[in-house]
């Protein structure tokens, strides 16, 4: 007897079945007799039908381990003779698997981010395993693939304060980072351009002019970190490129000429600061805080050691369009 695809829903854990389900479940002992082995495809049919027509997340995850459970004991006792009711419970756990597909990609449309990794997750299982992946529908994974990035999306707003106290020197710059969802690897990707909000050296009789060239910002490692409730427990951002933004300056102190000289750009001087602190990978985030709807989590990053820097990041859901 083939063996299921039995750590399918296994890697959607942890989801503890309701104690109905557990109650249901049929000890190995009693498959050694054909008529038994029967009773329990049946009860793992009944289960899957009810989940199905319940749509509920949790009854699915039940239903599916249920009948994985069940198959894999069978598999091990190396029944022969039960093809047909084997087929109909395999079939019977196709539908359960699109089902669980549409209802944690519709959740996730409805703003449950934990339930749309979720089914990202199960997509890359299926990816894994043709039969299964045929059995659920090719063309309605391809429906929940098309579907997922969109209510996936996330976008990194960075605003960052700079102060040289010595030298008089303030730098100001705003960051905003679409992310997408990479359904292949489970993280996220994304670009955004850095903008200045404000730069400026205040020295007694001098001015000081700048250039600068926009630069993008790249978010090339972003991970969400889930709960036990598909809940978001930390943020991890431990792979980016802030870029080189070239600012030069020109201080002009008459009677003297204009002096060009190089300044140290914000990219470089965000990625010093976080080489000083020891700490390159930016995670440890507050959840939900501020409590502002879009909000996912937010990271305060400060030291003063190199200079002065006061650097807020939000994690946001972009607006609906």
């Amino acid at each position: 007897m083939r063996r299921p695809l039995t750590c399918l829903i296994l890697t959607l854990a942890p989801f503890t079945p309701a104690p109905w389900a557990a109650a249901q479940a049929v000890p190995p002992a009693v498959l050694h007799q054909n008529d038994m082995a029967r009773g329990a495809l049946k009860e793992v049919n009944s289960a899957l039908k009810a989940a199905i027509s319940s749509g509920s997340r949790n009854r699915l995850l039940a239903a599916i381990e249920k009948y994985n459970t069940v198959i894999a004991d069978l598999a091990n006792l190396e029944y022969q003779g039960l093809g047909n009711e084997v087929k109909v419970s395999r079939d019977l756990s196709y539908r359960a698997m699109a089902s669980l597909l549409e209802v944690m990609t519709r959740n996730c449309e409805a703003g449950s981010l934990g339930d749309g990794m979720k089914a990202g997750e199960l997509v890359r299982a299926l990816d894994r395993n043709v039969q299964t992946t045929q059995g659920v529908g090719v063309a309605h994974i391809a429906r929940i693939r098309a579907r997922l990035p969109d209510c996936l999306a996330l976008e990194l707003h960075i605003d960052s304060s700079m102060t040289f106290i010595e030298a008089n020197y303030r730098a100001h710059f705003e960051v905003k980072v679409p992310l997408t969802y990479n359904l292949g690897t489970g993280l996220y990707t994304g670009t955004g351009m850095v903008r200045r909000v404000h730069q400026s050296l205040e020295k007694s009789g001098c001015t000081a002019t700048y250039t600068f060239r926009p630069t993008p910002f790249t978010v090339n490692r972003l991970e969400l970190r889930l709960n036990g409730a598909l809940g978001v427990q930390d943020v991890v951002l431990d792979d980016y490129d802030p870029g080189t933004t070239g600012e030069t300056m020109t201080l002009l102190c008459p009677p003297a000429p204009p002096l060009p000289m190089a300044y140290m750009n914000w990219g470089t001087t965000f990625s010093t600061a976080r080489r000083t602190s020891g700490n390159l990978s930016i995670d440890t985030w507050r959840i939900g805080v501020p409590v502002v709807k879009g909000v996912i989590a937010s990271k305060s990053l400060s030291q003063d050691i190199v200079l002065r820097e006061a650097t807020d990041m939000l994690l946001v859901r972009p607006r609906k369009k």
